[in-house]
């Protein structure tokens, strides 16, 4: 607490400026996993907190665009291409035909769920039909298809990169309302987050500091998201159509992984980081694996009392960590099995 008092705190987190995203960065990734966990939760507790959890995904794109700025700087674009997919597909895939196998056994429809295996293994049932359930797999990875272009323009145009994804946001998400893919802008908007988390990185990389003019506008971004928010609550379903629902995150995330990181910093715990880190090192496994065990245990209790399917939501945390885990192993190992055979 004296160490707050004296300000050297605050005047380390000030001199680290941007850095700080990017020492904390694993940390970050912990973070938006529990929200999007907790998010994703059937049970909802208090409908105000559920609505600003959903910066969870939003944080986790940030993120990725960060380490993608640095991934795609070591490697040539064929290279980052396959490294990505190898680190999405797998654990995805092998998802997806366990969710059938669970399916086929439980309700006996094969044909049924051999057509649900297809639509979500193609992306169709997202781009095409809109289904929102798993958009994530299929979303990041249209994210990387067009991230070495944005890559280039960042080096070469900067701060008008992000603008130009944020124009290239506004137009497509405008398509998408007056054409009825309304389940597509829970993509097309995302998109200006991951190419500003990409932008910070090429600052940290060019050892941007911290300034009165930026740290102003970043809490000016942040007041604006958070109004733009409160707002959305009155009318969610007319902002959903149009895209709006999803914009006053765009002037939250940063702000917000700066509140995150000197919370973090605050701590000053290392067993707390690398828990941290540790479970956002398993932020996608558990992202493809939580929605399927929250519908699962829902059925159980479905007749249940409040109390118990609250205590059985959060009792599928662990179990959800546990197979995420189990999911990651097999995943890698395959991909060892694969390298090996390449070699052989």
């Amino acid at each position: 607490m004296k160490k707050i008092m004296n300000n050297s705190l605050i005047k380390e987190f000030y001199a680290d400026g941007y850095k700080n995203l990017s020492i904390y960065r694993a940390p970050l990734m912990g973070i938006a996993a529990i929200i999007i966990l907790l998010y994703h939760m059937p049970q909802r507790i208090i409908p105000v907190i559920d609505k600003i959890m959903y910066c969870g995904v939003d944080i986790f794109l940030f993120v990725s665009g960060m380490g993608l700025f640095y991934s795609i700087k070591k490697s040539s674009i064929l290279d980052f291409y396959k490294n990505r997919i190898i680190r999405i597909l797998p654990a995805y895939y092998i998802a997806l035909i366990l969710f059938f196998i669970f399916d086929v056994t439980t309700s006996g429809n094969l044909i049924g769920n051999l057509k649900n295996l297809l639509l979500f293994a193609t992306g169709i049932r997202f781009f095409v039909f809109q289904r929102t359930l798993l958009w994530y797999v299929p979303a990041i990875i249209a994210f990387y298809l067009v991230f070495p272009l944005f890559y280039k323009l960042i080096i070469k145009i900067k701060f008008f990169a992000l603008l130009t994804a944020v124009f290239i946001s506004a137009v497509l998400s405008v398509a998408a309302h007056i054409f009825q893919f309304v389940g597509l802008q829970i993509i097309i908007t995302r998109l200006p987050v991951f190419i500003l988390g990409a932008y910070v990185s090429y600052l940290i990389s060019e050892n941007k500091k911290f300034n009165k003019l930026n740290l102003s506008l970043i809490f000016l971004s942040l007041i604006f998201g958070i109004i733009a928010l409160l707002i959305s609550f009155l009318s969610a379903y007319n902002l959903y159509s149009s895209g709006l629902y999803w914009w006053p995150f765009l002037f939250i995330t940063l702000p917000l992984c700066l509140i995150f990181c000197f919370i973090v910093k605050l701590i000053n715990s290392i067993k707390v980081n690398k828990a941290l880190a540790f479970i956002g090192a398993y932020s996608l496994e558990m992202y493809i694996l939580q929605e399927k065990i929250y519908e699962e245990i829902g059925k159980l209790v479905n007749n249940s009392p409040a109390a118990i399917k609250t205590i059985s939501y959060f009792g599928s945390i662990i179990i959800i960590f546990i197979l995420s885990i189990i999911l990651k192993k097999i995943s890698n190992y395959i991909l060892r099995s694969r390298v090996k055979l390449s070699t052989m």
